[in-house]
């Protein structure tokens, strides 16, 4: 069965939360005016919604009516066309620069889950610093915990728009994202992982993944130099990366909202 391009999980009158189907472009590009998006849906649904109520538009003079200026979704953030989860909108131009200004600050957590060609082992490249999580045994030594770390990179975007990334600082904009190994398959050289983002740049879980040298699976732009991956991410059927939870203070009563989608069960299958 298709899935709806998006699912609305919350609405007050000053933002809307969403669950994004992958292949949706979040926002139209000047190169796809006339696509559809999440962004153009959910302008749909709040104009309509609006009319629903009341609403009438503007006077021809220009003047707002009583119900104030035309009602609108204002993106906030943006996900890959190719990445499912969890999008915050805002209803006005104000939620929306209140939102961006502060966002290191509004967002309390930014999860993802991703399936990567990988037998269980995080490795790390030239590329890419990676730390493991340092925990003590039983005796009260420090061990380095493989299932659990860091990796920090500076990320910068060329002219073919292409995110490349480099272990020292290149000019571009530090990176930085924690993993943590969920289950593995072997025999299929399978890793689901749990990710949390620290830094929201473009491509961030990509091409840190590729760099780490396990590719999240179907990435056919982010694979590497190994084309025998390429040719087995052919095999599927979209990228296997997900925004599961989001968890922000709101910017008009302060609460914390959390919101979490759970891990979509076709990345259980390994």
């Amino acid at each position: 069965m298709k899935k709806d391009p998006i699912k609305i999980l919350y609405e007050d009158e000053y933002i809307v939360v969403i669950e994004k189907a992958e292949g949706v472009l979040s926002v139209s590009t000047s190169r796809g005016r006339d696509e559809i998006t999440a962004h153009s849906l959910l302008n749909s649904y709040v104009r309509n919604t609006a009319a629903n109520k009341g609403f009438r538009g503007r006077r021809e003079n220009g003047i707002p009516n009583r119900y104030g200026n035309e009602p609108r979704a204002f993106i906030v953030h943006r996900l890959d066309r190719e990445t499912s989860g969890l999008m915050l909108f805002a209803k006005s131009e104000e939620i929306k620069r209140l939102l961006q200004e502060n966002w290191e600050e509004a967002v309390t957590h930014r999860g993802y889950v991703a399936v990567v060609n990988s037998s269980g082992r995080i490795e790390g490249g030239q590329n890419v610093t990676v730390e493991y999580l340092i925990e003590e045994d039983g005796n009260g030594r420090e061990r380095l915990n493989f299932q659990e770390g860091r990796i920090t990179s500076w990320l910068k975007e060329n002219r073919a728009m292409v995110v490349y990334s480099s272990a020292r600082n290149n000019g571009g904009q530090m990176a930085v994202t924690d993993f943590k190994i969920v289950e593995s398959n072997p025999r299929s050289r399978k890793t689901l992982l749990q990710l949390e983002l620290h830094t929201g740049r473009k491509n961030q879980i990509r091409v840190h993944m590729q760099e780490a040298g396990c590719p999240i699976w179907g990435d056919k732009k982010y694979f590497g130099a190994n084309q025998a991956l390429l040719t087995e991410n052919k095999k599927a059927h979209r990228l296997y990366l997900h925004a599961y939870a989001l968890s922000f203070i709101h910017p008009v009563t302060g609460k914390e909202m959390v919101f979490n989608t759970g891990i979509p069960r076709s990345f259980r299958n390994l």
